[in-house]
């Protein structure tokens, strides 16, 4: 059945009022779902964009039709529940691969710049940058800023590891997780590159 935004705002009016209040504006809040295989079954993962004079406020949301809301925004714990949930089963790398990227993605920090890298070419640096920093920028550029890769998995006994790479305002973070098939998540996260000379604020 269609999703509908009568049936969003029922399931997050007991849990986020404010929230469940910016949905019937069709002309500043954007709903659209997120991707993500794993969840087949009966939830929806949804990004709920709402726009301000200034700057857009995202949150993300897991959904399903007549059951409780999931608030994913920065909590890994809501999106380890939305799975248990869902009945998520993972069975293959690249399922692994796409579920753990949708969880760092979903559930990352809003109020810091955080986004996903697979490449050198992804880093965001900023313009302008003096001497000093440009030679940082170089030095990053010809050793660590190589090993960056996209999101890869590898099969275990007990599940999958995945490797991914992570920018959180001026550090380059190795986040690795080890993903059950049943879609609990442990995830380490190491910060590789600090106080990188990049692009910074709120996402």
């Amino acid at each position: 059945m269609a999703i509908t935004r009568e049936g969003i705002i029922e399931s997050l009016a007991p849990l986020r009022p404010d929230l469940a209040e910016l949905i019937p504006d069709r002309k500043l809040t954007r709903i659209e779902p997120v991707p993500c295989r794993a969840f087949d079954h009966r939830y929806t993962i949804l990004a709920i964009t709402h726009l301000t004079p200034y700057k857009p406020i995202l949150h993300y949301v897991g959904y399903a039709e007549g059951a409780p809301a999931f608030i994913l925004t920065e909590d890994p714990e809501a999106f380890i529940a939305m799975s248990g949930a869902d009945g998520v089963h993972i069975a293959s790398a690249g399922a692994a691969t796409e579920y753990a990227t949708t969880f760092l993605t979903v559930t990352r920090p809003l109020t810091r710049l955080t986004y996903l890298v697979s490449s050198l070419a992804d880093v965001r640096f900023r313009p302008n940058l003096s001497a000093d920093e440009q030679r940082g920028r170089e030095e990053f550029e010809s050793g660590t800023g190589r090993t960056i890769a996209p999101p890869t998995a590898r099969q275990v006994a007990d599940g999958f590891e995945v490797t991914a790479f992570l920018i959180v305002e001026q550090d380059l973070r190795r986040v690795a997780m080890h993903v059950r098939p049943d879609g609990v998540i442990d995830a380490v996260s190491d910060i590789i590159a600090a106080g990188l000379p990049l692009v910074a604020g709120g996402r």
